[in-house]
């Protein structure tokens, strides 16, 4: 019987791999507008051939997926970091979010992009990450504000909210700077995304002990 001496992959040679991709897709992304990022792009930029990438990375969307999970990992990461020893809560996770701007620009697609065409493990797979860091990083935010996990799982999900919605009037598309171009420009200020983001988010800190308030009325009645 013939022997197969085709080499196999390890577990460290996946990983390497894994890296690479992400590596290129960064790249790829990073000068490209959110429509004109291809799988053809990351694999020219990592000097393969098209559909390379196919077993590892099924779709456009499911590398998105993966660029925004690695995204995450390094804001809750920075959150576990700073948010214990911090003084002003509020300026500490606006500051967490600024100094990511890929991770606002792959967020603010993520509803209408990335659920399209992710194998539904894959997209589990995100789901269960995102929640185990959100519980995590919400026990440490407890320790710091009025509020439990719970709470602070929820004010995590409305930094979320803010940062989508005030990302789109912030920094517009492509299309979107044709369209407002012109006089509207002199009477719409543009909106200065930190700044807006950091109201929010001290509106947020300072509405958590009401809200935590109205959710025990509620369990009362």
């Amino acid at each position: 019987m013939p022997v197969d001496k085709r080499p196999t992959r390890t577990d460290e040679d996946e990983l390497g791999r894994r890296i690479d991709i992400l590596d290129a897709a960064r790249r790829v992304l990073d000068r490209s507008e959110m429509d004109g990022f291809t799988l053809d792009d990351v694999t020219a930029e990592l000097g393969l051939a098209t559909g390379t990438l196919d077993r590892s990375v099924p779709t456009r969307e499911a590398l998105l997926l993966a660029l925004t999970a690695d995204e995450y990992t390094v804001w809750f990461d920075r959150l576990d970091r700073e948010v214990p020893a911090s003084s002003d809560v509020a300026a500490t996770v606006v500051a967490a979010c600024m100094a990511q701007p890929r991770l606002l620009r792959l967020l603010s697609v993520s509803a209408s992009v990335l659920g399209r065409t992710v194998p539904v493990d894959t997209a589990h797979e995100f789901e269960a990450t995102l929640i185990a860091r959100r519980s995590a990083t919400a026990a440490l935010l407890a320790e710091r504000l009025p509020t439990t996990v719970a709470g602070a799982r929820r004010l995590l999900l409305h930094v979320h909210a803010s940062a989508v919605g005030l990302y789109h009037h912030a920094i517009p598309t492509a299309i979107g700077r044709q369209s407002v171009a012109g006089p509207i420009d002199a009477t719409e200020p543009e909106a200065d995304l930190e700044l807006e983001l950091l109201h929010a988010v001290r509106a947020l800190v300072a509405a958590v002990p009401v809200i935590r308030q109205q959710v025990a009325r509620r369990r009362d009645r």
